[in-house]
Formats: structure tokens, C-alpha cells, sequence
């Protein structure tokens, strides 16, 4: 392959100094990205924001020919490892709404390949998902894939907030780990 890394969503906050580290360290490193104007700016050796010492490391990241940047999603299957470092918008509740990281994930299956090891650098929680969507996206029909683990503290069951004695599950506490009821910080002592 004929890079180390992929940071898809490689020119904002979190993804640029990402990819320049592991570009000054010797890796060979892509960036996907739509945002043509912050692709040009970075081109010219300048930072899209402030960041300390980052142009000073991106100039060296571009000299040292380790870096490239695309707006190419096919480009992604030439990487050994993805890194997905997108913005996750959260709703009312400080739930995050998967939609932009699903809707990235069916973009991108056609163009991954067998080996590829894809990573999400984010703050989004993870949580139990099972849909159809998962589930085509998996090669399977007729059942959901596996889901990661359950955030209550008893997988797939119902348990109560030890504040507010309202039932609750995993898909109805908030991402921040507090009770979609009350507010009150989860924590496994606390529930029955």
C-alpha cells in the first residue's frame, strides 16, 4: 500500500495535527477531505486555524514529501489504516447524531479494502447499534450485527436510576453518561 495512514476529515482541528505528526515521524500519510479552500491554504504550508508550531511541522511534513492530500474517496484503499476524524453534532440532550458517521461509512465500504484496519477518533461513546443498515453492511440478510457493549450496567435489561427511580436502558441514557431522566451521573453502584 502505498500509505501508512488515511485521516479522512484530515484538515480540520483534530485531523491536520494528527496527520502532520505522523507525517514528521516518517509515516507516509493521506489526507480525504471535501474542503477544497482549507486543501489549498494547507498545500501552501499555512494552517486552515491556529495551531502552535503547526505550520512550522507542516512545512516540514510537505518538504519531507510524506503528506498528500485528496478530496478522492477512492484514495482511501491505498492506506494500511484509516482514521476517521469527523465532527459528530450532538442533539438537545447531548446525544450524538450518528447520521454524518453512518452516512460516511456506507460512502466509504466500496472503496476499503480486505486488511485495512479503520478507526474512529472521536468523542462519541460507544454504544449498542443494531439496524438493518448495519446488518447489509456486514454481507448479512435478515439479522443485525454485533453490537458493542451495553453502557447499562445490565446488558439488554432494564435497571433504575438510584436518584430517580425511573427504569431505564443503554439506547435512553445520554452520551455523556447520565440518565436520560434526571441528570444524574451513571454510575453502576447507583443503579438496581
Amino acid at each position: 500500500m502505498d500509505y501508512s495512514l488515511c485521516v479522512i476529515g484530515g484538515l480540520g482541528h483534530a485531523g491536520l495535527p494528527l496527520s502532520v505528526v505522523f507525517a514528521c515521524r516518517g509515516q507516509r500519510v493521506l489526507i480525504y477531505d471535501r474542503n477544497t479552500r482549507a486543501a489549498e491554504v494547507v498545500r501552501a504550508g499555512r494552517m486552515p486555524f491556529v495551531e502552535e508550531r503547526g505550520e512550522e511541522h507542516l512545512r516540514e511534513a510537505l518538504a519531507s514529501g510524506n503528506l498528500d492530500i485528496t478530496d478522492d474517496i477512492r484514495a482511501v484503499s491505498k492506506a494500511r489504516t484509516v482514521c476517521v476524524v469527523i465532527g459528530t453534532p450532538v442533539d438537545d440532550h447531548l446525544n450524538p447524531a450518528l447520521e454524518d458517521v453512518t452516512d460516511l461509512v456506507d460512502e466509504l465500504m466500496p472503496h476499503l479494502v480486505d486488511g485495512q484496519v479503520v478507526m474512529l477518533r472521536s468523542t462519541v461513546f460507544p454504544a449498542p447499534r443494531s439496524s438493518s443498515r448495519s446488518a447489509s453492511r456486514s454481507g448479512e440478510s435478515g439479522s443485525t450485527s454485533r453490537s458493542a457493549p451495553s453502557a447499562s450496567p445490565r446488558e439488554g435489561r432494564s435497571s433504575s436510576c438510584g436518584t430517580c427511580r425511573r427504569s431505564s436502558r443503554a439506547s435512553t441514557t445520554r452520551a455523556c453518561g447520565r440518565c436520560a431522566s434526571c441528570s444524574r451521573a451513571w454510575d453502576a453502584r447507583s443503579w438496581s
